[in-house]
């Protein structure tokens, strides 16, 4: 379970193009562990946990049924997504507004500089029931 609650964001502001996007977007600093000590980089539940952050904002950005592959890095002094690597996405155009939703994620801080992890979000109307509908993510 991951005890790390916020949400953590980067960069300048982005044209709202949905309801999700007009929301207002504060940097923050993810907390450090319970116990004070850093993991080298995140275990797969709290990657699954983070990643789930911005699961209703990619919904909400992308309404083609399909699945919206993204690859992020994420700082570890901060725990923040440091930088959005791709987005491949069924629905052209969505591409600024589920950047802005994966912005929000924040991860628990960790030791290595930079943690790379490419993760897949199912969207769609058959998808908008299922809170279980990504898949597990792959660390580069």
């Amino acid at each position: 379970m991951l005890l790390w609650v916020g949400a953590c964001a980067h960069g300048g502001p982005k044209e709202a193009n949905t309801a999700a996007d007009a929301e207002a977007v504060d940097p923050c600093s993810c907390p450090q562990g319970p116990d004070g000590q850093l993991p080298v980089s995140p275990n797969v539940e709290q990657t699954i946990d983070a990643l789930k952050m911005a699961d209703a904002g990619v919904r909400e950005c992308v309404r083609e049924a399909g699945g919206v592959m993204v690859t992020i890095a994420v700082e570890g002094a901060s725990g923040a997504v440091s930088e959005v690597i791709g987005i491949d996405s069924p629905q052209p155009g969505s591409e600024a507004c589920v950047e802005r939703a994966l912005r929000r994620i924040c991860f628990p801080r960790f030791q290595e500089q930079v943690f790379k992890v490419q993760f897949r979000y199912k969207v769609g109307p058959q998808w908008s029931r299922d809170p279980a509908t990504a898949v597990a993510p792959r660390w580069r």
